[in-house]
């Protein structure tokens, strides 16, 4: 004889305004399709303090609005949370302090067809050694996932740490923020943005010894790992990649002008001459510098007193340009 079900639950919440505390739940039947070990589809839902461990397919899954979910702890579960729109639109979903560990997916943020999953927040999340992703952010279908912060997580050994995925034509991601995610000992990308859908993903203080985000993939993205520190003693003219302008300090020990890329949100750097040697810096020629408070005109460069330790600070002030603070450079034409 063949048993066949398609769903199994633990705990099913179905009603709304329902609580849960300090609950563990231990395991559901291998190959049953959807089997959830705690499943809320009831909104106004609290989870505090609850574990799920071993479930073969979902450990805590989702599928309601305004939940918060308060310090769960997720151990080997396929989907260790899910928080999905395939039913019904899912907004307001609040997860904060989650650990997580072991299983293919730490989070998964999906919303289906004809549905559309927004605001949602996951707050200062741990997770550990996940086969897929640590948080995985998708739409499928005709579909919308707007408005999601992962704020301050921690994701380490791990496939890819985020992924922000719209998958199908018609599939929108947007309108997402991850702010000062530490992603860890990957095997593939840190966070990672695909699909035509994908847009106006936004990521800040992003620590990481992974792949860092691809170059025009996101809105913005701002690398902070330790302050790259480049010492050249440069006769001729060099260009700083864009690389070189996160952070930096760039100590030029010989006569020299530095040219700099097209200015871009989160870049700055800091010039510091080593010898009483002549220095310029030179923007690019649609970019203008502020110097020390006053405008000069679009490319042109500074340049320092041929005294030692001349210094200037570079910081984006504009998508026109530069502010640069400094000791007394002039305008070099």
């Amino acid at each position: 004889m063949e048993l066949s079900l398609s769903d199994f639950y633990l705990l099913a919440m179905m009603g709304e305004d329902q609580t849960v505390r300090n609950c563990a739940f231990y395991g559901t039947l291998a190959n049953v399709t959807n089997t959830h070990s705690l499943y809320v589809e009831g909104d106004h839902a609290m989870l505090d303090h609850v574990s799920v461990y071993n479930t073969y397919n979902h450990g805590i899954a989702i599928k309601a609005s305004d939940v918060d979910i308060v310090s769960p702890y997720c151990w080997s579960n396929y989907y260790n949370i899910t928080i999905r729109a395939d039913i019904k639109d899912v907004d307001n979903v609040r997860i904060t302090s989650p650990r997580i560990q072991k299983g293919a997916y730490g989070l998964l943020l999906q919303s289906d067809v004809g549905y559309a999953l927004t605001d949602i927040t996951i707050d200062d999340a741990i997770i550990d050694e996940l086969s897929v992703a640590g948080v995985y952010i998708r739409s499928s279908g005709v579909s919308t996932v707007d408005t999601v912060s992962v704020v301050s997580p921690v994701i380490t050994d791990s496939a890819v740490g985020i992924t922000f995925d719209s998958q199908d034509a018609g599939s929108l991601v947007t309108n997402c923020l991850a702010i000062a995610p530490s992603v860890w000992t990957v095997s593939g990308t840190g966070i990672v943005a695909t699909g035509s859908g994908t847009s106006d993903v936004y990521v800040i203080d992003y620590w990481t010894d992974a792949t860092t985000p691809t170059a025009g993939t996101f809105a913005y993205s701002q690398v902070n790992r330790q302050i790259p520190i480049y010492t050249a003693a440069y006769g001729a003219a060099h260009t700083n990649s864009a690389a070189e302008c996160y952070g930096s300090v760039i100590y030029v020990t010989s006569a020299a002008t530095i040219t700099l890329p097209s200015v871009a949100v989160g870049m700055s750097l800091t010039v510091c001459t080593v010898g009483g040697i002549a220095v310029s810096v030179d923007p690019a020629d649609a970019d203008k510098i502020v110097l020390d408070g006053t405008a000069l005109h679009d490319g042109d460069k500074v340049t320092n007193l041929s005294t030692a330790g001349d210094i200037v600070v570079f910081t984006y002030y504009s998508a026109d340009g530069w502010y640069a603070a400094s000791n007394g450079w002039t305008d070099g034409g």
